[in-house]
């Protein structure tokens, strides 16, 4: 039998919807009866009781405990398993500052109305999955993480990336309104001058998130490991348009780089050709600017995100 492991595990839990609501606001969702606020205040509860209960189940193993938005590199760094409390954000939240070797147990705390694709872990099998580990007995899951890297005009590395992403990345123009113009390429010998509303680039993972909401549907594992990419709302010229409805789509004015497969993932390159691009990578969880004539490069990354599996009680 495997040695009792001793482990020190990091308690991460989010802030409830209650909790980031101002008061003021909440009187007025209410007055425009566009909030359930038994909802609301049933979500609230049923989080803090999730948390009693897996901060029961880490008992003398747990070595600290923090709010997701207040978490640091250095708390996770002291930790050999983080559990994180609360839905797929958390997790958004703190996955780029994990290192090879810990683990995480990501566990749901509303799973009737949360989606989510990584925290799978229901309250009831917190205990038998943290016996497990602490045994040496786990299973685990392995998610395949891209990254991207900010590179200047003259092609050298700018910033402290390269970024890691789990689920996905929006490319776009920081006014929502406004135009994104970028140069799109998967090599160095095809590329396309976009105008549009912005590029989704997302992970296996987050095949099912807001790139299947724009448009793209390819069924692949969540722990493949790709990428994928659907342009928003590319805009063709008066030409373009003219030609693209005479023809069967493959004329050379046609813009073919607006959706992509990379299984495994290779390289895709956005250039920003205006002032004013934003990178929001894992929903709204980190933004990074990608100045004129600066390039976004996407690659794999070296390191999966390792989850710890549930264990199912018998």
């Amino acid at each position: 039998m495997p040695p009792r492991r001793q482990a020190r595990i990091l308690l991460v839990v989010k802030r409830t919807a209650l909790e980031r609501m101002s008061e003021r606001d909440r009187r007025q969702l209410i007055r425009a009866h566009v909030f359930d606020e038994a909802q609301l205040l049933a979500a609230h509860r049923q989080h803090h009781s999730t948390v009693d209960q897996v901060r029961s189940a880490i008992g003398k193993h747990l070595v600290h405990e923090c709010w997701v938005g207040d978490c640091t590199p250095e708390d996770i760094a002291g930790a050999d398993c983080i559990v994180s409390v609360g839905g797929d954000g958390t997790v958004f939240g703190i996955h780029a500052w994990m290192h090879p070797g810990q683990r995480l147990l990501a566990v749901n705390s509303d799973p009737r109305h949360s989606v989510g694709h990584f925290t799978r872990c229901s309250v009831a099998q917190v205990q038998p999955t943290l016996d497990a580990y602490h045994k040496g007995r786990e299973q685990l899951e392995h998610f395949p993480r891209l990254q991207v890297t900010i590179h200047g005009p003259d092609g050298q590395v700018s910033g402290q990336g390269p970024y890691p992403i789990i689920n996905d990345c929006l490319f776009t123009n920081k006014n929502p309104a406004a135009m994104t113009r970028y140069q799109i390429s998967e090599d160095q010998e095809a590329s396309e001058l976009h105008n549009s509303s912005g590029v989704w680039i997302a992970t296996a993972a987050g095949a099912t998130a807001a790139i299947a909401s724009a448009g793209f549907h390819h069924s692949c594992h969540p722990c493949q490991p790709a990428l994928l990419y659907q342009v928003r709302e590319p805009f063709h010229t008066r030409v373009s348009r003219d030609r693209v409805q005479r023809s069967d789509g493959n004329n050379a004015d046609d813009l073919r780089l607006t959706r992509g497969v990379q299984m495994p993932p290779h390289c895709l390159r956005l250039t920003a050709a205006a002032p004013g691009m934003r990178l929001y990578l894992d929903g709204a969880h980190s933004t990074i600017p990608v100045g004129a004539g600066h390039s976004a490069v996407f690659a794999p990354y070296a390191e999966a995100l390792t989850c710890l599996l549930p264990v199912v009680k018998a």
